[in-house]
């Protein structure tokens, strides 16, 4: 994956966690069951489907992103 695909992948997980309201990694982790699996929904039709990615980046991209 190139710095262009990379990061046009990054600025799609920032517009979900800002649907989601998720700013940082506290209230990330701290997201409840059905919200969790909302964003992972989100993620995976948005993101993982759409640009052809595993969970590795996205982990990766979160950790970059929310701290």
């Amino acid at each position: 994956m190139n710095e262009l695909e990379r990061h046009k992948v990054k600025e799609a997980v920032i517009a979900l966690f800002n649907d989601h309201g998720i700013t940082n990694l506290e209230e990330f982790e701290s997201l409840d069951e059905e919200s969790g699996a909302e964003l992972y929904e989100d993620l995976k039709a948005g993101v993982l489907e759409e640009f052809e990615v595993d969970l590795e980046l996205i982990d990766e991209l979160t950790e970059e992103i929310l701290s």
